[in-house]
């Protein structure tokens, strides 16, 4: 197992959460708080999945919920760069139908 790296910021017009690592139980408060926060300062939030190894039933609940406040807030939450083996898993849970999943993350603004 890869721990969780969780990394907020703003890029191209969106508050993008990135993970790399895995995404379990031990790291979903963690990622809860983290999108929380990404959520209080945008309705629209990207969770840049690119970099995330590993996703199990706890990390699923964790972005579930979120794209339930998310949406409850008039907002949304989408995921980015979901690789093939997280994107047949969240086909397989029927998740796949809850997000709007999109092939890149925003590009990082110039700086």
């Amino acid at each position: 197992m890869q721990q969780l790296e969780v990394h907020a910021e703003q890029r191209d017009g969106h508050v993008v959460v990135s993970l790399r690592g895995d995404l379990d139980l031990a790291a979903a408060p963690r990622v809860r708080a983290a999108l929380s926060d990404a959520l209080a300062l945008d309705r629209n939030v990207v969770v840049d999945c690119s970099a995330l190894e590993f996703l199990d039933s706890a990390g699923l609940g964790t972005l579930i919920a979120a794209r339930t406040r998310a949406r409850c807030a008039g907002g949304s939450l989408l995921l980015a760069g979901v690789r093939p083996p997280l994107e047949r898993l969240l086909a397989v849970s029927g998740v796949d139908q809850l997000f709007r999943l999109e092939p890149r993350p925003p590009a990082v603004a110039a700086g």
